[in-house]
């Protein structure tokens, strides 16, 4: 659990792809969530990255419901959800990575 008196160093948005690929593959993701539950940093997280996080979870790897809820769980509690209010349409960008750009500019 994060020490709720130590202010985190910086503020990130992480890539559903760097938070699915922490829990699967481990590696550099994994040390930068390690990051989170530490405290060192603040993670701004939005449902939007949080249902592809769960899908992809679910889908591509075949976790169970329960494994996955608890993981939404420890996001939620060490993030910041945001709400979005715009919706970026840069060009040469996914949908996807436009819904990610939302969550940065809030």
């Amino acid at each position: 659990m994060p020490d709720a008196s130590r202010k985190p160093r910086f503020t990130v948005v992480l890539d559903s792809n760097v938070i699915i690929s922490a829990f699967t593959h481990g590696g550099t993701p994994r040390t930068v969530l390690d990051l989170l539950w530490l405290g060192e940093m603040e993670c701004v997280i939005s449902p939007f990255i949080l249902a592809e996080v769960g899908k992809s979870l679910r889908e591509d790897f075949d976790w169970v419901d329960s494994a996955v809820e608890r993981t939404m769980t420890a996001l939620k509690r060490h993030c910041v959800l945001v709400h979005t209010r715009k919706e970026a349409s840069t060009p040469g960008l996914s949908l996807a990575d436009n819904r990610i750009l939302d969550c940065a500019v809030q």
